[in-house]
């Protein structure tokens, strides 16, 4: 494979920037090491399974609201869809 010039690198900038917004967050020291472990383990990239994992809480605020709740309250039990099935639901495959 030959190395990528300068302007297709340009090229793709200028097309990220254009088609996609950026999202900066920031996490305790360490926490990205566990969320890049658990998005390999899901088999997605790191943007991949931060993406997936705000749609899923993005499907209904109500739902939202108790899994919150019950995870602020230490009771993280409770009957929700499993991150795997609702990513299979939008077509994401392990």
């Amino acid at each position: 494979m030959s190395p990528t010039t300068k302007a297709q690198q340009k090229a793709v900038h200028n097309y990220v920037r254009n088609k996609y917004d950026r999202i900066n967050i920031t996490v305790p020291k360490g926490r990205k090491a566990e969320i890049q472990a658990a998005a390999e383990k899901f088999g997605e990239s790191l943007n991949s399974y931060v993406c997936l994992a705000i749609e899923y809480f993005m499907t209904d605020d109500e739902y939202c609201e108790q899994l919150l709740d019950n995870y602020l309250s230490g009771d993280d039990q409770g009957d929700f869809m499993p991150l795997e099935e609702f990513a299979a639901s939008l077509g994401f495959k392990r």
